[in-house]
């Protein structure tokens, strides 16, 4: 039993408390017990609905953003008959700010000289059929030359690009796929070896 005084009309006292003998739920301390208790299964009530409040705020703004009508678009101008290509576009443009560090293979490279415009103008199909041996069926499709493929998953598109929707999930324009096909790399002198290689493969003038 504690130590006690007397302050005042009231009792101050230290110590390990006296549990007054009687029945369960009538001492001091079992009525301390019982306020815990209560303040836990509260402050864990209030968690569980901040919770749910969140995850209801966050469902509601999906919601709206999914469902929201999308902007307007306007059509300013349209002329079918006008023909753009990506040569034409960027001829004569000045190098960008930071790049005039770079070799000067690939200077020449993005000059476009007139063997890059013979090969880029290749169609997918006839470059595809002369590097592989593969035959395009009529979706312009061929067997993957650069995985294992036993059903065409590799498409060959009208604009001298390409993909693979197999395995490899590859594609690009010639440069690339010639790359892979020889090993040799689309930068700096290894993009000069693989320009030559591919001109000389598809008899074009260099």
């Amino acid at each position: 039993m504690g130590d006690s005084r007397v302050a005042g009309s009231g009792v101050l006292t230290w110590g390990r408390p006296h549990r007054p003998v009687g029945r369960r739920g009538s001492g001091h301390g079992d009525r301390l017990v019982f306020v815990n208790a209560v303040c836990r299964r509260a402050a864990a009530a209030s968690r569980w609905r901040s919770a749910m409040i969140s995850r209801a705020t966050a469902a509601w703004s999906w919601f709206v953003i999914k469902h929201s009508p999308p902007t307007a678009v306007q059509l300013i101008d349209l002329d079918p008959t006008r023909r753009y290509d990506l040569t034409s576009l960027v001829d004569g443009l000045a190098e960008p700010p930071g790049m005039s560090s770079r070799d000067p293979a690939e200077r020449s490279r993005s000059g476009r000289t007139d063997v890059d415009r013979a090969l880029l103008a290749i169609p997918a199909t006839t470059y595809a059929l002369e590097l592989t041996g593969r035959v395009p069926d009529r979706a312009g499709k061929i067997p993957c030359p650069f995985h294992e493929d036993r059903t065409p998953s590799l498409q060959l598109y009208d604009d001298g690009t390409w993909f693979c929707y197999g395995k490899c999930q590859a594609g690009g324009s010639i440069y690339d796929f010639a790359s892979r096909r020889c090993g040799l790399g689309t930068k700096g002198a290894s993009f000069l070896a693989l320009r030559d290689r591919l001109a000389q493969e598809l008899s074009l003038p260099r």
